[in-house]
Order: structure tokens, then sequence, then C-alpha cells
């Protein structure tokens, strides 16, 4: 059984999703949730194998929930489900170490197949095309483009750390202001989510 728990702001489309995908047989949904702030509790309670994670505008907060999912032990498979999933999403979900990017625009069909896939251990993320990238860059400055190339490279932070000559905890901030300036918001100052995975 495919362990998924759905987190989404929603709580109508988190009851539809649920109903779909608890008409397949070989998927269990062990808990939802709408608020970022219950996210960690659920995870150490419920152990699912996918978290299903909305990503709505202004997105940063959704995708620094990506990145902390992504540093537990074992770490759950993250399907990000987005009406919003375009070039710059695709990015930013890659930088956050996401396993998939879905748009909600899809069929009942392709969800379910998706959370199969990630589940499976496959990477459900378009390639990035160089024009993407280049666009992503310029809204970064040097040592932040720099550290963008090695992610989309699948670097790990504390190689990134090594390279640069950085400790590990500015690594994780500087990524935390990357997925910010994606998400066109102000670089954040939230506390810095140790994490030593690759974000990609």
């Amino acid at each position: 059984m495919i362990r998924t728990l759905i987190v989404d702001r929603h709580p109508a489309l988190r009851a539809g999703v649920k109903v779909v995908l608890e008409a397949e047989r070989d998927v269990v949904v062990v808990g939802d949730t709408g608020a970022l702030d219950e996210l960690l509790p659920l995870l150490r309670r419920t152990r699912p194998d996918v978290v299903l994670l909305d990503c709505h505008p202004p997105m940063v907060g959704d995708l620094r929930a990506c990145r902390l999912v992504k540093c537990l032990l074992p770490a759950p498979r993250v399907l990000i489900y987005s009406a919003y999933a375009d070039e710059r999403l695709r990015v930013a979900a890659r930088v956050a170490g996401a396993d998939g990017l879905l748009d909600k625009n899809s069929s009942a069909l392709d969800l379910v197949q998706a959370i199969r896939g990630v589940h499976s251990g496959r990477r459900l993320l378009e390639p990035i095309e160089p024009g993407d990238v280049q666009d992503a860059t310029r809204l970064l400055d040097r040592q932040e483009a720099q550290i963008l190339a090695m992610l989309l490279d699948d670097v790990a932070p504390s190689e990134i750390a090594l390279a640069l000559s950085m400790p590990p905890a500015t690594v994780g901030q500087r990524v935390d202001d990357i997925l910010a300036r994606l998400c066109a918001e102000s670089p954040s100052t939230s506390a810095d989510i140790p994490c030593d995975r690759p974000a990609a």
C-alpha cells in the first residue's frame, strides 16, 4: 500500500483528492492537513510514503515545506500538486528537492499514476530548458546562481558548502533565498532547515 499524506489549504480539494485516492486498491490516505505548521508532527505520526503537496502563491512556504520533508530520515517522496506548474515552479521544485510536479488540471488517473510513479522511485520532473535556467539566474546574485547550478546538477548541500567554502547553514539560507526570489518574494529570514540531501 502507498501511504499518502495530502497537504492542501482547500478543504474541498483535500476531500475530493481523498475520495479519488481511496478508490484505489494500492493507495491509502494516512492523513491530510491544510496547515504547514501541522506538517512535521503529522509526518512523524503517519510516516507516509508519498506527500502530495499543494504549492500556491506566494509558494515559498510550500517549497520550504518540501525541503523539510526531504530532510527527514527516511524521506518520503514529495509530489507537488499545483495549479501554477509553470517554468519557474519547475526550477523551484528541483531546488526544493521535489520528486515530481503535477498540474492540478491533470486527470484523476494522471494523479494516481504520478503517485505510483514517485513511490516507485521515478522522478516526474520535466527537463528544465536552458532558457528557463537563464531566466531564473537573472533573478539571483552571483553566488546564488552558482548554488542554483550545482543544485540542478544534484550536488549535495554539504558538497556545495565545501566547494564555496561556506558553512552548511549558510548554504541552507542561500537556498531559501533562491526559493524566495524564484517565487518573487523578498529573501527568507526564517531559520535554516538542516539537510545534507541532494536538493533535487
